[in-house]
């Protein structure tokens, strides 16, 4: 499996955003258009939500290192 940054996820969004600015509905086949303006949801919402998912994953490797440095003091206080 990849590991997907946070900065990852922004240059990808960032190179669609900038495909789908230089496109010009007028000189393209309306469903064309429209499949670049569906794809460009999906990736909105599946850059939201790994991001979200990333968060989470970050704040819970940060609760268990503060988990584990608690045990290991009340470990050493119990101990003097």
């Amino acid at each position: 499996m990849t590991n997907i940054t946070i900065g990852g996820l922004l240059k990808k969004i960032q190179a669609e955003i900038t495909a789908i600015q230089k496109l010009d509905p007028k000189t393209m086949e309306p469903q064309l258009f429209k499949c670049y303006m569906d794809k460009a949801r999906v990736m909105g919402y599946l850059c939201a939500t790994a991001g979200q998912l990333i968060e989470k994953h970050d704040l819970e490797k940060r609760l268990e290192k503060i988990e584990e440095e608690l045990e290991e003091l009340n470990e050493r206080r119990a101990v003097a």
